[in-house]
């Protein structure tokens, strides 16, 4: 197959990259500007231009592009950037998408699409939750609806994607290195998660499930409380979980950003599952153990 992929540069674009040439696909970029090698496609996600007829001859396009919800705090302008980066972007390829004629669209998002779940278990047929986060997640989806009805449309619900150099591992692993690594508040709001190669390993085994279509949780089977995932971590990284970061403390830090780290969904990946794919790291304290290892 001959797939772009929007978002290449990031850490999970990096791995779909990696694991869709891997597998024998062609593979392209989509980057800012004009491209630079015959394995790049040029356009502008900010103000939402692509060339005529770039995406002509594609089986897929798989988008990741976004701004990061970290970095600033968040007011009402940097909410509009994060949406914005979302939406446009969405739409401009969803649209492209369309008039070229490609036949597969994979569209990111993520499992805060449900808002705050507490302990109800959640899987793709449940509805948007409330909140700026599912409500952006709402707009990112639909806009990639503009790819119309004969475009096979994928809304990948991306849980916490697990990777040594990326995320919460990146971001948390240093604490607990020092042991100042623990819980964050009670700690018991859940967490969907998959390791990076699985989630790269899902977006391919998608490209070829001709009966999945709509949202997919992207997300192991078993969503944990934060409170384990830091016990998990801490076991792997031989530390205790010592200590608790209450809300307040880290709000005043961040602003508004903070509050997604005191909520979470306990989102399982019932679509992935009823599809046949077969998950390398089910279990979070060996997947913990895999990344940590592996570097990946």
């Amino acid at each position: 197959m001959k797939i772009a992929v929007a978002g290449a540069s990031g850490a999970l674009g990096s791995a779909i990259v990696r694991e869709l040439g891997d597998s024998g696909h062609t593979v392209f970029r989509l980057v800012r500007g004009e491209s630079r090698g015959l394995d790049e496609i040029g356009w502008d996600p900010s103000y939402g231009r692509i060339p005529a007829g770039a995406l002509s001859g594609l089986d897929a396009v798989v988008n990741l592009y976004s701004t990061g919800l970290a970095g600033k705090r968040w007011n009402a302008a940097q909410k509009q950037k994060i949406r914005d980066s979302r939406v446009i972007a969405a739409d401009t390829l969803a649209a492209a998408v369309r008039d070229c004629g490609v036949p597969l669209l994979l569209n990111g998002s993520e499992t805060a699409y449900y808002g705050d779940t507490q302990d109800r278990q959640v899987g793709e047929g449940d509805p948007v939750g409330t909140g700026f986060h599912a409500e952006l997640c709402r707009d990112w989806e639909a806009a990639a609806e503009a790819a119309g009805p004969d475009t096979r449309l994928l809304l990948l619900r991306f849980g916490t994607v697990l990777g040594r150099n990326s995320g919460v591992v990146k971001a948390q692993a240093p604490a607990f290195r020092a042991f100042l690594g623990g819980r964050l508040g009670r700690g018991d709001q859940y967490l969907p998660w998959i390791t990076m190669a699985d989630a790269a390993a899902a977006v391919r085994f998608l490209m070829t499930a001709d009966g999945v279509a709509g949202p997919v949780n992207v997300t192991a089977p078993d969503p944990r409380p934060q409170r384990e995932f830091a016990a998990a971590l801490g076991r792997a990284l031989g530390r205790p979980a010592l200590w608790t970061l209450p809300r307040p403390v880290l709000r005043a830090a961040l602003g508004e950003y903070a509050d997604g780290f005191y909520t979470g969904q306990r989102a399982v990946p019932e679509v992935l599952t009823a599809a046949g794919f077969e998950f390398r790291h089910a279990e979070l304290g060996a997947a913990l153990q895999a990344v940590l290892k592996a570097g990946s």
